[in-house]
């Protein structure tokens, strides 16, 4: 099972809606997957998910910061990174 989401070529900054009611803003590096994600987003925003956290970010810097990526939703994501890493260290 696939599904569509962006591969970001320039940093992007988020804001992460905290379990206390309050938002604090964040950088997404350049390389990062984000993953589109069902729920209301203010107009002009796009909520999608990264490394297992939600953001909103402003849907015309998504696009202009990004490639559109197919997904792979049976693989996480970070597995093939962290085994890359372990093997590469391993050697």
């Amino acid at each position: 099972m696939s599904s569509y989401g962006y591969r970001l070529d320039r940093t992007l900054t988020s804001v992460e809606p905290l379990v206390d009611g309050k938002s604090a803003l964040r950088v997404l590096s350049a390389g990062s997957v984000l993953l589109v994600a069902s729920g209301d987003a203010p107009d002009g925003m796009t909520r999608v998910l990264c490394n297992d956290c939600e953001y909103l970010v402003f849907t015309e810097d998504l696009e202009d910061r990004s490639t559109h990526v197919a997904i792979d939703l049976r693989k996480p994501a970070g597995l093939y990174s962290v085994s890359a890493t372990a093997f590469r260290w391993a050697c």
